[in-house]
């Protein structure tokens, strides 16, 4: 397969298997087999395997390296996610068969000519579209995480060499973006031209215009020559980034037209600015947008076809969501996602009852698909790691050689500061605010306790990042109030589960809150719980009643394995401590 599309031999090659681990190198191979290597031409693709290829990543495996992979700068050696390496590669690919398809229509061309005296240069005219990929995820942060990626890694040639591509950002209009995001945003390019002068455009179009006639003159005298191809392919690239342009600028005319310069309603205005964004976008060899954006532009349905969508936090968005850019598109899709962390936001318990909130990532491994697992995680430490891998995973998730030697901390030495612990509060009741939202003062004085301890041992050598976790908003209302009491605020960071997710710091502190014997509400959710156990690098505590959370078979496994580990702590114990 390797030698099929051509990376056999290549130090692109090389570098991806000396930058991505076994699991990540499969990942890619199969989602790269799947859309070169079936058999597509003899045989209906009936399959749903030719059309779909699934990248399972528990947290801190890097599946945003695998996706940026299939597109990333390898020679760098950072850690690059899987999303990011995908796109690397399919964007290399498809541009080497697209210039392969090229080469041959020119040398059709020159035997043509010599033969009949003139180049037949419509043939090159009527070439298939170049290669696009579509790349989206069910957030504007999701997207932005991978444009940032694309942008710090690059693209690398066959030879290692770098590139870069055409990428477009699309967003709706009040969408907070990254500084990064904003400048691959279409917005600004189409305003640039709106807030043209008539002076400007009439330059602009002139310059353009003679861009083409001199453009195309070079390229009849080329053909007629022995010039290498590749000149050839460069000033064809030239020629269509000048008709583009000018496509653009003829849409302006009614703009700058004396007759009837400023009479544009708004309507007709709003029409030649969805034109030429539409024209950006059918230009761009790369776009990233939100799932919803896509149907928001529905000029994507006349859009030039894209080779390949990956979408991202793809079990985080239900199946309708993402069914949204493949109506547009009946191409191979790479979905990327965790199927054991928190799936879409559905609040009707008779939707979700209905599976309203599952996603398509889930009904295609209920259907049978093959799922590329990655098992090597680089974000815990193996303390951290070895409950979720159990309960969530099967035990497959291993870590990386560098987690051993990078996730050991001088705190670690300090009792009680572990790895991993739970600390166990048997006192304490769970109220609720005005808003039936619950919260746990006794947890808190705990929590504020436990931080002022860690943070007295002054560890000047040593600046961890510390949040606080708790699904509940009113807990977490009262933590913030308390750490700025004690002026302390600017060292930890405190947020809901659900907002925490996709994201990672030193020290988690997970407060629990619930002490009820019958009911322990978002606790029961085991999906929300994989994403609680699993941010924290160095070090994570969980704070609860074990008495009360035991009532829930994850929750007596965890405490059970807690204790079997020597990592659950009376919470008396520490406080006595801290008061002597």
């Amino acid at each position: 397969m390797l030698t099929r599309v051509g990376l056999a031999g290549t130090k692109l090659l090389v570098t991806l298997k000396e930058t991505l681990n076994p699991p990540q190198f499969g990942a890619l191979t199969c989602c790269l087999s799947s859309i070169f290597c079936q058999p597509f031409k003899n045989k209906a693709r009936t399959e749903l395997s030719n059309y779909f290829t699934l990248i399972q990543g528990p947290p801190g495996t890097g599946k945003t390296k695998v996706i940026v992979r299939l597109f990333h700068s390898l020679s760098i050696g950072k850690l690059i996610s899987p999303q990011v390496t995908l796109t690397n590669v399919l964007h290399l690919i498809y541009f080497q068969q697209y210039f392969q398809g090229l080469d041959e229509i020119i040398q059709l061309e020159r035997d043509a000519s010599q033969k009949r005296k003139r180049s037949n240069q419509g043939m090159l005219e009527v070439h298939e579209p170049k290669p696009r990929i579509l790349i989206c995820a069910p957030s504007n942060a999701g997207v932005d995480n991978i444009i940032q990626r694309l942008v710090e890694s690059g693209f690398s040639q066959m030879d290692g060499s770098h590139y870069v591509p055409d990428i477009i950002r699309l967003s709706s209009g009040d969408a907070c973006l990254t500084a990064t995001a904003k400048m691959f945003s279409v917005e600004p390019r189409v305003q640039a031209l709106m807030n043209m002068s008539t002076a400007e455009w009439s330059a602009w179009y002139s310059r353009q215009y003679q861009t083409v006639a001199a453009t195309e003159e070079r390229i009849k005298d080329m053909l007629k020559s022995n010039s290498h191809n590749s000149a050839i392919f460069d000033l064809y690239e030239v020629r269509d980034r000048a008709l583009g342009d000018l496509a653009r600028l003829e849409r302006l005319r009614g703009l700058h037209a004396k007759s009837i310069s400023g009479t544009l309603d708004w309507r007709r205005r709003q029409r030649i600015i969805d034109d030429i964004t539409m024209s950006f976008i059918d230009e761009a060899e790369i776009v990233c947008c939100t799932l919803s954006s896509v149907n928001a532009r529905r000029a994507f349905s006349a859009s030039k076809p894209f080779k390949t969508i990956i979408v991202d936090e793809a079990c985080q968005a239900n199946e309708l969501t993402t069914l949204i850019p493949l109506s547009y598109n009946q191409t191979h899709c790479v979905l990327v996602g965790d199927p054991l962390q928190l799936p879409a936001t559905v609040k009707s318990k008779v939707a979700k009852d209905a599976h309203f909130d599952r996603s398509l990532f889930e009904r295609l491994v209920f259907a049978g698909i093959q799922v590329n697992f990655l098992s090597v995680q680089f974000r815990m430490h193996s303390e951290i790691r070895a409950y979720p891998s159990a309960a969530f995973y099967g035990d497959r998730l291993v870590d990386a050689a560098v987690v051993e030697t990078n996730r050991q901390s001088i705190h670690h030495r300090y009792w009680p500061f572990k790895p991993y612990a739970v600390f166990d509060i048997k006192h304490g009741m769970e109220q609720r605010s005005s808003n039936f939202s619950c919260y746990n003062q006794t947890e808190v004085s705990f929590i504020i306790r436990l931080i002022l301890r860690y943070l007295k041992l002054n560890l000047c050598n040593e600046k961890r990042k510390i949040v606080v976790l708790s699904a509940y908003k009113a807990q977490c209302r009262l933590l913030q109030g308390k750490l700025q009491e004690n002026g302390i605020s600017t060292f930890v960071d405190v947020s809901t589960v659900d907002a925490f997710q996709g994201q990672e710091s030193d020290i988690i502190i997970l407060s629990c809150v619930r002490t009820s014997m019958v009911d322990i509400g978002f606790l029961a959710d085991t999906r929300r719980l994989n994403v609680a156990l699993t941010r924290a690098r160095f070090s994570l505590w969980v704070v609860c009643n074990s008495a009360a959370v035991s009532k829930v078979p994850f929750w007596k496994n965890l405490i059970k394995d807690a204790s079997t580990r020597g990592c659950l702590v009376p919470a008396k114990q520490v406080s006595n401590e801290t008061t002597r």
